[in-house]
């Protein structure tokens, strides 16, 4: 595999502020090189399925894949770099590493986190607040050294010096995040609803 020269490698929660903030043409101007793990892009695409604006985070990022975004596959490094990394899951305890229904939490941040670390690119984009945490409390940084979490914050900051447009900016992430959050949930509750339906009509339906 011929590993190009990554300026950074991106998480998933990075993607979806550069898309619902809009800035994603001066994201990839900035940072013009831009990693993507596997695992992330499996989460990424779930929003294929949206009705709504949020359907974007997905639709972005196929028009900007091989342009500015790059995936990396695990099965595409060397042998000895995915046996490598495939282990370091393991002992984290991340089995599937699929996830593309993301019921394994912080799998798409440890995987671009271990990319980062053996593909040797210093910068990683994230903003999960509980990973970022963790890592500052030394115990995945003892281990790995010599990566840079950049949070969204500093991001911003490279996307405008204007202070104001920076609070505008960061305030519509932050209300359109939580109004995303809140149909996500919505739409989950409905799913759980049909499927107890459909659970109890196929109960009575073998009764009768």
């Amino acid at each position: 595999m011929t590993v190009p020269k990554y300026d950074c490698i991106c998480d998933t929660n990075i993607w979806v502020k550069v898309c619902i903030g809009a800035v994603h043409e001066v994201y990839l101007e900035r940072f013009n090189v831009i990693g993507i793990a596997d695992a992330v892009k499996n989460e990424i695409v779930k929003w294929d399925s949206n009705e709504d604006e949020f359907k974007k985070i997905c639709s972005l990022f196929y028009e900007y894949e091989n342009k500015n975004l790059f995936v990396i596959n695990l099965i595409d490094l060397e042998p000895i770099t995915r046996k490598i990394i495939e282990n370091e899951l393991k002992q984290e305890g991340f089995i599937d590493l699929d996830n593309s229904n993301k019921k394994i939490e912080d799998l798409g941040e440890f995987v671009s986190f271990l990319y980062a670390y053996h593909l040797e690119v210093p910068y990683m984009h994230s903003s999960d607040t509980n990973f970022s945490e963790e890592i500052q409390n030394g115990r995945v940084l003892s281990k790995y050294k010599g990566i840079e979490i950049v949070t969204w914050n500093e991001i911003s900051e490279t996307i405008t010096d204007n202070h104001s447009e920076r609070i505008k900016l960061n305030k519509m992430v932050e209300e359109k995040s939580k109004v995303m959050s809140r149909r996500n949930e919505r739409r989950k509750e409905e799913n759980d609803m049909d499927r107890k339906l459909q659970q109890l009509m196929d109960r009575f339906s073998k009764v009768y």
